[in-house]
Formats: structure tokens, sequence, C-alpha cells
């Protein structure tokens, strides 16, 4: 399990400087997302150990990257919405020509800022990043590591369960899609280790198509908000 953890940490490192790029170089489609994926994954590598940085400069880009991620997030928004309205423009016509020329102008700043901020990162601090989480994983054995990783995965389950019997509302629903994210980061760690979650793979199947069907309802959702304040 150390092994696993390790490797997982260090690959999301590598992964996450290779993606600060391909963003910082064009801002495709498929760069923002692999990017936020990343960075999803980093954020769920943290939160499993409560990790809380004391270095300065360290904290300079954590800071920054968690900007990045808010500006990925409307970048790729954005590129979803247009992608959508372009879809339906036979049925619905010129009408919605506006919207998405707005759509696209917005994208034109928020790239342009997501490539200043990549700038700030100072890539010897993800090395260092990078080190001082492996020497905490380092100070664990299998076992601990193993307890900690199915105590945040029961954890998360038992949340998303109670939010579900409330009646969830919207604003829940995104807060279950989130959740559901990082469990599946979670127990995904947990099955590269060879260990026995109390969820079948059949479960962990339906919880990643779960979560692809929330991540549809909100890309319509955010679309049917953008469409509502635009004034024409």
């Amino acid at each position: 399990m150390l092994a696993q953890l390790l490797k997982y940490s260090d690959k999301s490192f590598i992964t996450l400087t290779n993606n600060l790029c391909d963003v910082g170089r064009g801002c495709s489609i498929e760069s923002v997302h692999k990017l936020r994926l990343t960075i999803k994954k980093l954020h769920t590598l943290l939160g499993i150990f409560n990790y809380k940085e004391e270095i300065p400069a360290i904290k300079k880009s954590i800071k920054v990257i968690d900007r990045i991620f808010i500006l990925s997030g409307l970048i790729r928004d954005n590129q979803v919405q247009i992608g959508l309205l372009k879809k339906y423009r036979n049925r619905i016509g010129e009408a919605i020509d506006f919207t998405i020329i707005s759509l696209m102008n917005d994208n034109k700043k928020y790239k342009e800022t997501i490539r200043l901020k990549i700038k700030r990162i100072n890539p010897f601090d993800l090395v260092l990043l990078n080190q001082r989480i492996d020497n905490r994983i380092e100070a664990l054995n299998d076992s601990s590591i193993y307890s900690i990783l199915q105590e945040k995965a029961d954890e998360l389950f038992d949340q998303m369960n109670l939010i579900i019997r409330n009646n969830p509302d919207e604003k829940a629903l995104h807060r279950i899609r989130i959740m559901l994210k990082e469990l599946i980061y979670t127990l995904s760690i947990i099955k590269k280790g060879k260990g026995k979650s109390k969820l079948e793979k059949s479960a962990l199947t339906y919880l990643e198509y779960l979560q692809q069907v929330l991540g549809d309802w909100h890309d319509l959702k955010v679309l049917l908000d953008r469409v509502n304040c635009i004034k024409v």
C-alpha cells in the first residue's frame, strides 16, 4: 500500500506539471479537462492526510493552483456550453449566436488570466511539495495507510447517504457530485493497493456512472443559468 500511494503521489505531480504546461500553451478542451482532473486528485491526496503546508512559498503556490482550478472550471464550463449551443443551433436558430459570442469572449479573458497564473508557479515549489507529501506517506505503514483511506471512503459514503436522505436540492446535488469524485479517487488508490473496501467493483462502476450523470446535469444547469442572465 505504501508503494502504491507513493507512486500515486509522484505521478500526480508529474502529470500536474505536464498539464500546466499544456494549458499554458493552448487551453484546449482536452488539456483543461486533464488539468482539472489532476488538481482534483491532488486535492484528494492532500485531504486524505489533512495536509497543511507551512512553508510560505509552497503555500503561495498551492493558492495559485487553487485559483487556476477555479479559472479552468470557468473555461471548461464555457467550452462545454459553447459545444452544447452549437449542437442545438439547428433547432434553436441564430438567436443563440449572441450567447456563443459572449461565451467565447469570456473565454479569451479567462485563458489569458490562467496563463499569467501558471507563470507565477515555481516548479521547484511543486517538487518540494511532492517530496514533503512523500515524507508524510513514508512515515506510515501499509496498515495505517489502508485504515486512513478506508476511513476517508466510509466518511464520504456516509455523508452522501445523509444528504440523499434529506431530499437534496440542486446545490446539494452538486455537492454530491464533488464528493463522488473524491470517493472514486480514494477507492481507486485502495484498489491499486489490492485492499478490500466495503464497495464491490460493480458498485464502484455505478458510482462512476452516477458521477457522469450528475456531471451532464450540471453542464445543462450551468448553461441554463448563463443563458438566463445574458441580456441581448
